[in-house]
């Protein structure tokens, strides 16, 4: 009898340890009883992000759903009508001058009104135009898909050989809407125009550091100016011009270098 008590002891040890060991591996129910999502993993400036560029901005904390932003991995390129960053490609690597920039767009209230501001005035508002902030570049991009819509003007040098000015279905914040690019098995579409402040971030936390294959170029942010360019009128867009660590602007109907951004 004691040696059956005893095996039966030895049998009921190794059940609790194997319910023990399974326990452990499963992953913990979140609070409505489905799998919870895994534990966030902690990204430093500089480090690769998870669509496979740069963090460049660590908010230190998730108010408003984010907390990094990320470059992504190359200049955005328009290969025949598709939006691309991925740099791996021949077909990026050999892509001709003119799909190296993107045209920028923009609005009219009218085909033959004036070119206004996303507010639909010629005057520049801080309140109701697109934001220079850190962490406003999402919103910018969106504001300027909602105005301009499926198409945006552009300008004659780009449009059409006949010199008029035409819309055009590729701009830039439409372009970047539209972008997708897979890692590890995951396509990331949450990509938008970084603001004015967010460039100078790229510029001081990346491309001073040799990070991102950035080139000596002027960058393109989805601000907007009040500045004149030239003789087009107050169109302009802020951008950070790398080779001269200092600020300028683009006529928002000439073509732009873009670095897509995310934030998570």
């Amino acid at each position: 009898m004691r040696k059956v008590l005893s095996i039966l002891l030895i049998l009921f040890m190794i059940f609790a340890f194997v319910a023990c060991d399974s326990e452990v591996e499963k992953t913990p129910e979140g609070p409505s009883g489905g799998q919870s999502e895994p534990v966030q993993t902690n990204y430093t400036v500089g480090a690769v992000g998870p669509a496979g560029g740069y963090i460049f901005y660590d908010k230190g904390n998730d108010e408003g759903g984010w907390r990094y932003l990320e470059a992504a991995p190359a200049d955005l390129r328009v290969i025949n009508g598709v939006p691309t960053v991925d740099a791996t490609s021949d077909i990026y690597k050999n892509a001709a001058p003119e799909d190296q920039y993107v045209i920028f767009g923009y609005y009219r209230t009218t085909p033959t009104g004036d070119d206004v501001f996303l507010n639909g005035t010629t005057t520049y508002n801080a309140e109701n135009c697109t934001k220079t902030a850190v962490g406003t570049g999402k919103a910018n991009t969106q504001l300027m898909i909602t105005v301009m819509g499926a198409t945006a003007y552009v300008h004659p040098s780009y449009a059409s050989a006949d010199k008029k000015e035409i819309k055009s279905a590729e701009y830039a914040a439409k372009l970047v809407d539209q972008l997708t690019y897979t890692v590890n098995d995951k396509t990331f579409d949450d990509w938008f125009i970084p603001s004015f402040g967010e460039v100078q971030l790229i510029y001081q936390n990346l491309y001073l550091n040799s990070l991102g294959g950035f080139g000596a170029f002027g960058y393109a942010s989805s601000s907007e100016n009040d500045k004149e360019y030239q003789a087009h009128g107050t169109q302009t867009m802020l951008i950070w011009s790398f080779s001269n660590n200092d600020w300028d602007v683009v006529f928002r109907g000439n073509a732009a270098r873009v670095r897509p951004v995310r934030a998570f």
